[in-house]
């Protein structure tokens, strides 16, 4: 097995059960393959949990099952990691979920705290007084992941009623020993006061080091407790910085996290840099934002370059960039605005379901479809889209692609009026309702119209105030 299992590589790295990552250079690696290809059962376990956590199932499998037919418990145990990474490609196949079950209990039974956290985890929700049972005990035997799991368990009340205080207590210790799941949880109890008393400075310091540790999983967090707390700005323009200097240093994923942050605050001139990075290693959303910093420029080189970027996203599949691109080239590519249009309401993208019940309905890049029109329009408002109310009403008030229905039309333009706030939709809305007399009875237009008024007449009133 040596000769596959060699790659180059500056530093292998392996996280052990109890999520410590322990490092081999190469030689040190070169070292250990030898000797599990010389029968050493614990080194193959090693190497074999090597290849499992770089998703090589191949050459996990070829490594594991030897050791663990020579009794390496711990191969036993990543088996059961290799069977549960199976269940989830093979959801269909039930002889995983079965092997990784029984290759738990094997080594729960020879005492492993590990495995009794996963096992924990694994019954939860079918045996909730075993789970419970399972994690005390892994987390007596000191696995400390065994902490966040009883956090959780405390949390939602698994074999036990919930208990905050406990949850916190299980929380806090699992992220003084620097289990990284168990950092933005201690933020988040510190932020909310949930199972402690609120202290905004030590939440602070837990979002930080959290996002500090997994940027991709916890910045947001991060951003979103400043947002609410605006005295610790300072803070988080600190660690901006930090990822600044990640980024010019080769890090993808800084120059992925940073251009983004920094294209949502409106600082487009220091995230161009960033977006330009990740954009180069086909970031579908940073190329996105990329365009939309050139977006409406007066020079044309640049008008050029948001629409080849905006393309270039849209290809890549990045939901915005499909309905953008499918309401750009409506009148200039109609068919290529269709085909996005399309891509992005097979997201199921509320608007984009709106859009492209519109371009049946009038023939944009495909055949008229009154029918198809109809039923695309009623998804998206069934979905929240306030501008598919009144279309849908119309629909149902002349017929279109439906049996005409006056009560469902009512009912959904009586629903526009409500959660409409833009103040020329809603005159259109009116304009309808007033063409309808004479020609199609709806049950309560007078009604309507009336709380149509009222709802101009606040919108008016409010628009004001602001003024003022």
């Amino acid at each position: 097995m040596y000769e596959f299992a060699l790659e180059s590589s500056a530093e292998r790295t392996i996280v052990s059960d109890d999520g410590v990552i322990i490092r081999f250079d190469e030689q040190q690696f070169v070292e250990l393959v030898e000797a599990a290809d010389a029968g050493g059962a614990s080194e193959a376990a090693v190497v074999g949990n090597y290849f499992l956590q770089n998703g090589d199932l191949n050459r996990a499998r070829a490594y594991l099952f030897p050791a663990a037919e020579n009794g390496s418990t711990a191969a036993i145990y990543y088996l059961s990691k290799f069977a549960g990474m199976m269940a989830d490609r093979f959801p269909e196949e039930e002889e995983h979920k079965h092997n990784q079950l029984k290759w738990l209990r094997l080594v729960v039974g020879a005492g492993h705290s590990a495995a009794k956290n996963d096992l924990a985890m694994l019954l939860f929700k079918s045996n909730p007084s075993e789970a419970m049972q399972l994690a005390k005990e892994s987390s007596k035997q000191g696995h400390m992941l065994a902490d966040v799991t009883l956090g959780y368990f405390y949390e939602i009340g698994v074999g036990t009623l919930p208990d905050q205080s406990k949850s916190f207590e299980h929380f806090l210790r699992a992220a003084k020993n620097d289990k990284v799941e168990a950092y933005g949880r201690a933020g988040r109890a510190f932020a909310k006061g949930i199972g402690v008393e609120q202290d905004l400075n030590k939440a602070i310091d837990w979002y930080v080091k959290a996002a500090r540790t997994d940027v991709s999983s916890n910045f947001e967090k991060l951003v979103d407790f400043v947002n609410q707390y605006p005295e610790f700005l300072n803070q988080l323009e600190e660690f901006v910085l930090e990822l600044e200097e990640n980024a010019c240093k080769g890090d993808l994923k800084s120059a992925q996290i940073v251009g983004k942050h920094l294209f949502e605050v409106d600082d487009w001139q220091r995230a161009l840099r960033y977006l330009d990075l990740a954009a180069e290693n086909n970031d579908a959303e940073a190329i996105y934002m990329l365009s939309q910093c050139y977006f409406g420029s007066d020079n044309s080189k640049f008008a050029k370059k948001s629409e080849e970027l905006l393309h270039k996203s849209a290809e890549l599949g990045y939901e915005k960039a499909l309905y953008l691109a499918g309401i750009l080239n409506r009148k200039s590519n109609p068919q290529q605005a269709f085909k996005y249009m399309q891509a992005a309401a097979s997201e199921g993208n509320a608007k984009a379901l709106y859009m492209l019940g519109m371009y049946y309905f009038s023939g944009v890049g495909t055949s008229q479809d009154l029918v198809k029109s109809f039923q695309l329009t009623q998804q998206a408002a069934e979905k929240g889209c306030v501008s598919a109310y009144s279309n849908l009403g119309n629909k149902y008030a002349l017929g279109m692609g439906v049996d005409q229905d006056v009560q469902a039309a009512s009912y959904w333009f009586e629903k526009a009026i409500a959660e409409e706030t833009d103040e020329e939709s809603l005159k259109e809305i009116q304009s309808d309702l007033i063409s309808f007399m004479g020609r199609v009875e709806l049950e309560n237009t007078a009604a309507l119209l009336v709380q149509l008024t009222m709802r101009l007449s606040m919108i008016q009133v409010a628009s004001d105030t602001s003024k003022a």
